[in-house]
């Protein structure tokens, strides 16, 4: 066993030294206050990175966009859905209304078989139904009907923010993580956009 793991250890370092390289590091632009990180893809933030933003909230949980299934299918979610909604944190969900006509389109344009997001759109709200039972009165979820824009997670004054850009996939999309720096920065635009987005929306009955 040792001589198989002495003739095998080059390689394997060759190919560890590859895939460190291969990493996508973050960048911080200077000027933009708001702006902690960018990220060219958002396939490229970690998974543990989507989580933290919600651990320590105490105020304000935000899961918008088209589906969110990332979160919707995450074993910790529900646990860290719950312990916020146990710190009196308001849950706002806030996904694409899976009837909506534009939801053909987004699968055209990403190039996904006609009727691929409809389906997952409704898996996560039923996910997500099950979260707010537990969370209480303190978790909502809602549909909106439009064109998506963009997706939206928040933690208090920490947001990543992925635009929707025409004909790339989600996980190809540059995503943004801003924190809540000046009184008319992005973090506060972003916010302003989902609110309106939710005064508009409803509740989803499904």
């Amino acid at each position: 066993m040792n001589q198989l793991a002495t003739a095998v250890r080059p390689a394997a370092d060759r190919i560890l030294k590859g895939l460190e390289s291969a990493k996508v590091s973050p960048v911080r632009a200077p000027g933009l206050p708001d702006l902690v990180k960018a990220y060219p893809m958002r396939g490229s933030v970690p998974r543990h990175t989507w989580n933290e933003v919600l651990q320590n909230a105490s105020q304000h949980v935000w899961l918008y966009g088209m589906a969110e299934h990332g979160y919707a299918d995450d074993d910790e979610v529900p646990e860290l859905l719950t312990s916020a909604a146990r710190r009196g944190c308001e849950i706002r969900v806030l996904l694409l209304d899976p009837e909506h006509s534009g939801t053909l389109m987004v699968d055209r344009e990403e190039g996904n078989p006609s009727g691929t997001i409809a389906p997952r759109i409704r898996a996560a709200l039923a996910r997500f139904k099950v979260m707010a039972e537990a969370c209480g009165g303190n978790m909502r979820v809602h549909v909106y009907d439009g064109p998506p824009t963009v997706s939206i997670v928040r933690g208090d004054d920490r947001i990543l923010v992925t635009p929707y850009v025409r004909y790339i996939s989600g996980d190809n999309t540059p995503t943004f993580e801003l924190e809540s720096a000046e009184s008319n920065g992005m973090f506060v635009r972003y916010a302003r956009h989902f609110r309106k987005v939710w005064d508009e929306s409803r509740p989803w009955k499904g």
